[in-house]
């Protein structure tokens, strides 16, 4: 009877209808009684349960009517009700300034010195000893030179020693730095000269006493072999001797 049940639920799943088998095994217990049911008593309960889904499933479809009195008493209702106009703003217009020309024989003065904008250097009563490295630093990086710290004190100070005044020294930045950092090359020149001296004179006095050493060596060599060969020579001597003197007996 369990396969009968699950078949019919399986039917059942495949219309979208969602049943227990304890629910199914209800039903079949009431409709079927044999232990082997034909095709037609489990069509019968199959179709008993899709009659119940369908009776739980009906919705109540009744339309309200509005009968003619109803619907004056609305539109007399909708005819009362106070009506709320849009307010509407007035438009302004954009007021457009006149454009006056200027007469053709009329020429543009052009600009004198009096009415170009003032330069930095015009606009500085006096300079600070932060202006004066600001200045530095910043003319240093339009020569695309990095100036140190250390650097722009130095050219500061050789700047305020032969400057007359703070127009004096501005006009001296440019070929301040450059005559410092040329002195600065020619100290790096000089040293690293004189570095190359050293590191030379230096091989040559290695290879100066790496010669006297081997000579040294070899001299101390040819000693310990020619004292090695008279000895051997003497001591040939002394045994050929001795054998001399032994045929004399």
């Amino acid at each position: 009877m369990s396969t009968y049940i699950k078949r019919i639920q399986s039917r059942l799943k495949r219309q979208g209808v969602t049943r227990s088998l304890a629910d199914i095994r209800t039903v079949y217990s009431e409709m079927i009684e044999t232990e082997m049911p034909t095709a037609e008593e489990i069509n019968s309960v199959y179709d008993h349960i899709m009659n119940q889904q369908s009776t739980l499933t009906l919705v109540d479809t009744t339309v309200e009517i509005i009968t003619e009195d109803e619907l004056d008493n609305f539109y007399q209702y909708c005819s009362k009700q106070t009506v709320v106009e849009p307010v509407v703003e007035p438009v302004v217009e954009p007021v457009v300034e006149p454009v006056v020309e200027a007469p053709e024989n009329e020429s543009i003065p052009p600009l004198d010195s009096h009415n170009q904008a003032p330069r930095l250097e015009d606009t500085i009563t006096s300079l600070t000893p932060l202006d004066k490295a600001a200045m530095v630093v910043s003319r240093g990086k339009a020569l695309s030179i990095v100036i140190a710290t250390q650097e722009v004190s130095e050219i500061v100070t050789e700047l305020n020693n032969t400057s007359s005044d703070d127009q004096d020294f501005i006009n001296r930045i440019e070929p301040a730095i450059l005559a410092y950092f040329r002195e600065e090359d020619n100290r790096f020149d000089n040293s690293l000269t004189a570095s190359l001296n050293r590191i030379t004179q230096a091989a040559e006095d290695s290879r100066g006493r790496r010669a006297s050493t081997t000579q040294a060596a070899i001299t101390q060599i040819k000693k310990v072999v020619t004292g090695s060969q008279a000895a051997w020579k003497s001591e040939r001597n002394q045994l050929e001797e001795n054998i001399l003197n032994l045929f004399k007996r």
